[in-house]
């Protein structure tokens, strides 16, 4: 299956257009999660996700700048694929996310539940 188009290209993340889709940048409730919110710097930040990235199973990172990062998550049963998009705006101390399922129409909040589980990890790290 071919990856999907995900950050557009003036920097946006991709609008939720199906079920299987969470974001912050939606004011759809079906669809939005809420933003990360962060002390310190971006760069901090960035770190921080990065490394509880790398503590998850079947992650990939497929890309990674300063303001942005893409995450492959694949599922070890079906071995689906899901896609993770995290934004650092360099204005306020947010972080938005998207998460997405590539296939299916439901993903039973498995996309809402993976960016709960990455805010939980991060704020546990806080100081």
């Amino acid at each position: 299956m071919a990856k999907p188009q995900l950050a557009s290209v003036d920097g946006e993340l991709a609008p939720c257009r199906a079920s299987r889709c969470v974001s912050s940048l939606t004011q759809e409730p079906a669809y939005r999660v809420e933003p990360i919110r962060y002390e310190g710097s971006r760069e901090s930040a960035r770190l921080a996700l990065m490394r509880i990235l790398a503590e998850l199973p079947g992650v990939k990172i497929v890309l990674q700048t300063e303001d942005y990062v893409h995450a492959e998550f694949t599922s070890p049963v079906l071995r689906t694929v899901d896609d993770l998009e995290l934004q650092f705006p360099r204005r306020g101390q947010i972080v938005h996310l998207r998460s997405a399922s590539r296939v299916g129409y439901y993903d039973f909040d498995g996309n809402r539940e993976r960016v709960e589980d990455l805010r939980a990890r991060f704020e546990a790290m806080q100081p």
